[in-house]
């Protein structure tokens, strides 16, 4: 399945505070979607 908006689909959500033009924390999460758990597309 090709998604119809580039935020859909698999992926990774990526997160970075900056403060003062320095990186505070950064996290990342993959995002399980049931392409990635084996589901026909």
């Amino acid at each position: 399945m090709t998604p119809t908006h580039w935020f859909k689909g698999s992926g990774m959500v990526h997160g970075i505070r900056l403060r003062e033009g320095r990186a505070e924390w950064y996290r990342n999460h993959w995002v399980r979607t049931p392409a990635l758990d084996g589901a026909r597309t």
